[in-house]
């Protein structure tokens, strides 16, 4: 009975957690999306308001170029937001993956317990003992969210050296 317990209270810390994530995840969004309309809406009132004569490329720099850099930051800063929404998004996918685990196990612990056998019940314990949350890999190991890091860091360099080569 007590070790029923202590899954259902981690399930409920999890889901507490969930909880939490969906909020941010939905507070990040927001920001991002906000952010993006308010820079659009700037641009947009800039470029149809202006009622400036183009005489020279110097005038036309100097009066467009402060504009439009704040535009740009305004943009990046909306990218930051955005960009901690899809983190978010990738922890709550981690979470409801644990949560999934727990459950499964719960239901084959309890599924043991109901049964009375106890050659399934010691099965259940040591595969409740080799769960391992902070395993080590191996030299040239890999995994899915590792690949994605390293292909969205890969994306992000040539974004920068995009934008220095503008």
């Amino acid at each position: 009975k007590n070790l029923l317990e202590d899954f259902e209270s981690l399930g409920y810390r999890i889901n507490g957690e969930l909880t939490r994530l969906r909020k941010s995840a939905n507070l990040n969004l927001v920001i991002g999306t906000l952010t993006t309309f308010l820079a659009i809406t700037a641009l947009s009132y800039e470029v149809l308001k202006s009622d400036f004569e183009i005489t020279d490329t110097v005038k036309l720099l100097t009066h467009y170029l402060p504009r439009l850099s704040l535009i740009i930051f305004i943009e990046i800063f909306a990218f930051f937001f955005l960009k901690l929404y899809k983190a978010t998004l990738s922890d709550i996918k981690y979470f409801n993956n644990e949560k999934t685990n727990i459950d499964f196990k719960l239901i084959s612990l309890k599924t043991a317990l109901n049964n009375g056998d106890p050659k399934l019940i010691k099965i259940m314990i040591q595969e409740l003992i080799r769960t391992e949350r902070n395993f080590k890999l191996a030299k040239n190991e890999s995994t899915v969210e590792l690949e994605k890091i390293k292909n969205e860091t890969n994306n992000n360099k040539l974004l920068s050296q995009l934008i220095e080569k503008l």
